[in-house]
């Protein structure tokens, strides 16, 4: 469990609402960056937006080389695609896993 995993809440949520997954995975021996709070988290800003906050979180918390593993619920996971797709995390990023996400729509 060396590669570290970054969690990324949803629409109307902060950090703290992935805690307890957070837990768990911290449990299961895993490095966990559980602390982004996306703002603003209402639909105000853009998926774009957001994917550079995620990007700037990523490069301040993990640093500047090495992978890293990304987990979404909902919105977060829109936020995590796009920073896959075209801001370059495909060259980060080894696994992406999203939970409730509206993929299409």
């Amino acid at each position: 469990n060396e590669i570290p995993v970054v969690l990324v809440h949803g629409f109307w949520n902060n950090h703290r609402f992935l805690r307890y997954l957070s837990k768990g995975l911290k449990a299961a021996g895993y490095t966990v960056f559980d602390d982004l709070d996306l703002k603003p988290n209402n639909g105000n800003a853009s998926i774009t937006f957001l994917a550079e906050e995620l990007a700037k979180y990523i490069l301040k918390t993990a640093g500047n080389e090495g992978p890293v593993h990304l987990l979404g619920f909902s919105m977060g996971g829109l936020v995590c695609r796009y920073y896959l797709q075209f801001l370059g995390g495909q060259g980060r990023v080894r696994k992406l896993i999203t939970i409730g996400t509206p993929h299409h729509g």
